[in-house]
């Protein structure tokens, strides 16, 4: 069957590797994640609430700049 009429509401997700995300905030190398509590799809620089989510492996160039996270 077809991706699209096998899960017609199927969302992708990332299990593990790099991944390309969207970022809330300046984040810089090394930095560790987690999801936005504002902006659904987004991560920010983990503060120390919540679950983090990985690490950094790019430096943002403004507020809405898609990082690779691992």
């Amino acid at each position: 069957f077809p991706y699209t009429t096998l899960f017609r509401s199927a969302v992708p997700i990332a299990l593990m590797g790099r991944v390309e995300v969207i970022t809330d905030g300046m984040i810089n190398v090394g930095d560790l994640v987690t999801v936005s509590d504002k902006k659904p799809g987004h991560i920010v620089k983990f503060g120390g609430s919540g679950e983090i989510i990985g690490m950094a492996l790019t430096d943002t160039k403004n507020d809405l700049t898609k990082i690779l996270v691992v």
